[in-house]
């Protein structure tokens, strides 16, 4: 089998406003995204996503179009679609860095393959770790108190049971923010909160010390993402998990923070970390210091999020249950780029049960 033919295609897909994310590193209001469709001489079609925000990963639907089209896509050319390794090498050999591009390519790959093998994709990545039904927490938007507790309640209504709460735009409401959520939601739901790089050593200290007695889950990346060290410096002060997620988008970067002991749980998903087989080599390496991982999210569309939940229910080392990860970014969306969507119920996600992705892209409408 071959790969003969690479297509991309630009889509604009809106949020939601109700629930719209805003944290210290902007607003996401429209998912600007591009698919990419691989093609074979057998006549299997394969469907990848690059979740591109700019401020992110440098990367864009325009310039993943563009890269796709000019520079990887014909390097993928010829390649058999099922040799994973062969395909990320020939990509590699021609584009530095590019995560949420290559794992776009890489993602198409895998989907072929599983049509190829009539398997859903999770079969062949491993045993059934996880399950099929995977817990999700719901990411707030940094907002007023009042519209963080109205989202909070209606998520709760929805069927969610964790939430992050994103934080670092007014470290004044901050403590308050998350006192009102933790007086709405009650004492057994799981409650996380997100700096996204936005804040300082002294804050980060300051809000897990004065949150610790109201069972804060985690603190994740409260500083910019290229100061491993000073995360490990909160770590080493407070008594709440600090979650490492910006600090870490290669295999590298996950061996500094581990090294440094800069985190207790790192946060980790395949466009992040330049596709499945990348992601689950920094899984496996985590591992080996005790350090587990939990999924994180750039709002993925559905064919994204299938990619993800598969990962998840065969791999080891992703907390589910008691640290659930971002594995809802269609039901943040207006609508849907597939036919038959993720299913996602009472804040859960159910893994697709077809071959490969299991999901069906809407070529024609895009």
């Amino acid at each position: 089998m071959k790969i003969t033919k690479v297509t991309t295609f630009r889509v604009s897909v809106p949020v939601r406003p109700s629930v719209a994310i805003t944290s210290s590193l902007g607003s996401h209001r429209i998912s600007d995204y591009c698919l990419v469709r691989i093609e074979t001489d057998d006549g299997i079609i394969g469907a990848g996503e690059a979740t591109v925000t700019a401020i992110w990963s440098g990367e864009t639907g325009g310039t993943a179009k563009l890269l796709i089209d000019e520079v990887l896509g014909p390097a993928v050319i010829g390649a058999d679609p099922r040799d994973i390794d062969d395909v990320l090498g020939r990509m590699e050999a021609v584009a530095f860095g590019l995560p949420f591009t290559k794992g776009a390519i890489e993602t198409a790959c895998w989907d072929i393959a599983g049509k190829t093998a009539s398997k859903p994709m999770w079969q062949l990545l491993g045993d059934d770790v996880n399950g099929a039904v995977l817990p999700s927490r719901f990411s707030v938007s940094s907002r007023d108190q009042a519209d963080t507790v109205r989202i909070v309640r209606e998520q709760l209504d929805a069927g969610f049971r964790a939430f992050k709460l994103k934080v670092g735009v007014s470290a004044e409401s901050d403590v308050a923010r998350y006192r009102a959520v933790r007086a709405e939601a009650g004492a057994d739901v799981m409650i996380g909160v997100d700096g996204n790089g936005g804040m300082n050593a002294e804050q980060s200290i300051a809000l897990a010390e004065a949150l610790a007695g109201d069972g804060l889950a985690f603190l994740e990346q409260p500083v910019p993402r290229d100061r491993p060290e000073v995360l490990a410096e909160i770590q080493q002060q407070v008594d709440v998990p600090v979650m490492a997620d910006e600090s870490v988008f290669t295999l590298a970067e996950a061996e500094r923070v581990a090294e440094l002991g800069a985190a207790q749980v790192v946060s980790v998903y395949p466009g992040k970390n330049g596709g499945i087989s990348r992601c689950r080599e920094i899984i496996a390496m985590l591992a080996d210091f005790d350090i587990p991982c939990v999924i994180g999210s750039n709002l993925e569309l559905d064919v994204a999020t299938a990619a993800v939940v598969h990962m998840i229910r065969a791999t080891e080392n992703v907390l589910c249950a008691r640290m659930p990860g971002d594995l809802v970014g269609p039901y943040y969306h207006e609508r849907s780029i597939v036919r038959r969507p993720v299913r996602i119920e009472r804040g859960q996600v159910h893994v697709p049960d077809g071959p490969g992705l299991g999901v069906e892209v809407a070529w024609n409408e895009l």
